[in-house]
């Protein structure tokens, strides 16, 4: 099934194919995704056009805003629009002018789900994958030493920290930011586990909570710095606040 569709009147879609091609032009430009095609349902006439991700209904919009909302859902699923057979373009890609640099990594180092699972784990939080060839360069190296996804992610998001930082700032050499506590930050630390699976965060509930609740008063959109070892738990724990 296609990661995103649209059902809407048969009549709406030229248009709704026009908006899709500049929604997916200005996503493979910022976050270096090439999407797949947009899939189109038929709907009866007279009724507003539907996003759907995965074929659930993101949202209901009418048609002169359905541009604008089909971007915000694309970007907000970006990583269910990174499969493997897009993954595959844009080593297809680099493979034209760098060969060298995706053979250092792919297969020698992870297959093609592995690689997708730290460019997923990048765009999930915002990062772009612009870069690849940069991103292949560490990974050729750290994907040697281990295949735990969440390390590489970290590993990766280091490599890519001139363009995190060029993100956070908007190119000024201004930043406002919301530092970590050192109590809370040793109550995380401690609470880390390392399983097969990469790492889980064990907290009394109690502590959790209020970590959330202080983290909610966080702006939306601010920066919160913390020490690298603490950056992914606490990442984890308060993925669901929005802007965060």
């Amino acid at each position: 099934h296609a990661a995103l569709s649209v059902r809407a009147p048969a009549a709406d879609h030229p248009r709704i194919r026009d908006a899709w091609a500049s929604v997916a032009a200005r996503l493979e430009s910022d976050l270096g995704i090439h999407p797949p095609a947009l899939a189109l349902l038929s709907a009866p006439r007279g009724t507003s056009p539907e996003i759907l991700v995965r074929r659930i209904v993101e949202a209901t919009v009418p048609m002169d805003a359905l541009p604008d909302e089909l971007e915000r859902v694309a970007r907000l699923h970006a990583t269910d629009l990174l499969g493997l057979q897009e993954v595959e373009l844009l080593l297809r890609g680099l493979r034209e002018v760098a060969p060298a640099d995706v053979e250092a990594v792919v297969p020698r180092h992870l297959d093609l789900a592995g690689l997708r699972g730290v460019l997923a784990g990048l765009l999930d939080e915002g990062v772009p994958i612009t870069d690849l060839r940069a991103i292949l360069g560490t990974l050729a190296v750290s994907a040697a030493d281990s295949k735990d996804t969440g390390r590489l992610i970290e590993e990766t998001r280091a490599g890519l920290r001139r363009v995190i930082t060029h993100q956070v700032t908007g190119g000024t050499k201004h930043l406002v930011a919301v530092t970590v506590g050192h109590e809370v930050e040793e109550m995380i630390r401690s609470g880390v586990r390392q399983g097969e699976r990469g790492q889980t965060l064990v907290l009394a509930p109690s502590i959790r909570a209020n970590i959330v609740t202080a983290a909610a008063h966080v702006g939306a959109d601010d920066v919160v710095l913390t020490s690298p070892e603490v950056r992914a738990p606490l990442r984890g724990l308060l993925a669901h606040l929005p802007g965060l």
